[in-house]
């Protein structure tokens, strides 16, 4: 988004107005996600129907189930970006639109909104009651996940993630916690929610460290495998190395101009070269302890090593703004989170020596 820094040119030339999503079939330029969804569905009618067909009794429940979808939204955003003096009845006001959604999901049985059925409904709803689950977590300290009042909601989280396509794609909390302020502005929080946002980002000082643990609020999916997560990190990084050096460097650098309000955005912030190659190092380091293990390591990374809190402070950088799914998967970011932590806590440890 904008938000983030300019466009490229490419994209430019795509979309004039810079919205997303965009998509291009067969020469044609189509924007937004539902008209996204529908040009699909309209384009290859060969394919399995994920709307229900005029003559199907479920084709009433579509527009009733889209303006919900609207409603649940419109809900979402005022308690999210709203005052702390309106926060209960916000909240109050959510709570009523998901007990609406919870209705519908359980109303045909489930575990889609069209009940056995997987529908283009599920596909509006999916990412933003995703992004509801994580920054009401974050900043309301709301648990709309294994919540014993919405049975119906977490069946549908369940079987969305099931569904590979879906869980290729899937955000994490934190990722969308931060995501947030630069597109909508700011997100108030209430007190009550300070231990949540703490687990998420790891400041908590348990969430984020080795060994991660399994049984945070954010549920793992499934498919979890730590080995495959660190191989998954490793590769990722290793196809971008050098960007992922000098994007490390930004966080010994100068910020950028004009200063921007949001955590995490600063697309302008300029990196310091002069610790690209002690950084190069750092995380080659990273890497070859996610692939082998921390054990037998030494520290710090070769003869010579200097400037380990500078360093240090590069991969706090870094680690603070891995994104979920830009750079790897959930799990992949854990291990990718945990082992830059934790190499950087030893770099601070050879300093003080």
């Amino acid at each position: 988004m904008r938000c983030y820094g300019q466009k490229p040119a490419w994209f430019s030339r795509l979309s004039a107005s810079g919205l997303l999503p965009v998509m291009e079939l067969d020469g044609d330029i189509v924007i937004e996600s539902d008209v996204i969804i529908q040009t699909l569905e309209d384009r290859f009618p060969d394919a399995i129907p994920l709307l229900p067909l005029a003559s199907d009794p479920d084709a009433a429940l579509v527009s009733p189930l889209l303006r919900l979808e609207r409603e649940l939204f419109s809900g979402w955003l005022r308690w999210l970006t709203g005052s702390t003096t309106t926060n209960e009845r916000s909240k109050m006001i959510f709570e009523g639109v998901l007990g609406k959604v919870e209705t519908a999901l359980t109303a045909k049985g489930g575990p889609y909104f069209l009940g056995e059925t997987f529908s283009l409904i599920d596909c509006i709803f999916a990412p933003f009651m995703e992004r509801m689950a994580g920054t009401l977590c974050y900043y309301k300290g709301f648990e709309m996940r294994n919540n014993a009042k919405y049975v119906g909601v977490e069946r549908w989280f369940r079987a969305m993630e099931s569904r590979e396509s879906f869980a290729n794609i899937k955000s994490d909390w934190y990722t969308h916690a931060m995501d947030m302020p630069p597109q909508v502005g700011s997100c108030s929080s209430i007190p009550e929610a300070i231990p949540y946002a703490a687990e998420l980002s790891g400041r908590d000082g348990v969430s984020w460290t080795l060994p991660l643990k399994q049984n945070g609020v954010e549920p793992l999916l499934p498919s979890f495998e730590e080995g495959a997560a660190r191989r998954e990190a490793v590769a990722q990084l290793l196809a971008n190395a050098e960007a992922v050096v000098k994007f490390a460097a930004r966080g010994l650098g100068e910020p950028g101009v004009p200063p921007v309000t949001a955590d995490l955005a600063d697309p302008n912030a300029k990196p310091n070269e002069a610790y690209v190659p002690l950084l190069d190092a750092a995380l080659r380091g990273v890497a070859h302890s996610m692939l082998v293990g921390r054990e037998g390591m030494s520290m710090p990374p070769g003869e010579g090593f200097v400037a380990g809190e500078a360093v240090a402070q590069g991969l706090d950088y870094l680690r603070a703004r891995v994104g979920v799914p830009r750079d790897m998967s959930y799990e992949a970011a854990r291990m990718f989170r945990g082992h830059l932590g934790w190499y950087a806590e030893e770099l601070r440890k050879v300093c003080q020596a």
